[in-house]
């Protein structure tokens, strides 16, 4: 239901069939989204995050936020082991995300007691 929220590709819209490619990063996007159910290792973590970036531009941009969201997540949540790397990627997917993130959770009214 597009009112609840868009479709993940661009091209679903149009009709047409998803690329190899696209297909390969959508899978990785869900990956990524649904890691503390499916956890993958760091270095699994890293090619998934690959996977979508090379071909993010086909995705819808709120699903693209939401992937570097839970990148964030997975990658700042792993063990006490340094992955540099990794968590320079997340900082980059967090800045990403900085600007125009909303926590859907949270109830606007519920804030300052007033309601």
């Amino acid at each position: 239901d597009p009112e609840f929220e868009p479709a993940y590709l661009l091209n679903a819209r149009r009709g047409t069939i998803p690329t190899v490619a696209e297909r390969a990063g959508l899978i990785a996007g869900q990956m990524i989204s649904y890691h503390e159910r499916f956890p993958p290792s760091k270095a699994e973590l890293r090619v998934l995050k690959q996977i979508f970036d090379n071909v993010k531009s086909s995705f819808h941009e709120t699903y693209v936020k939401k992937v570097n969201f839970e990148y964030t997540n997975a990658t700042l949540r792993g063990d006490a082991e340094s992955d540099d790397e990794g968590v320079e990627n997340a900082l980059d997917a967090m800045l990403d995300n900085a600007s125009d993130f909303e926590d859907d959770f949270e109830d606007e009214g519920s804030i300052g007691g007033d309601s």
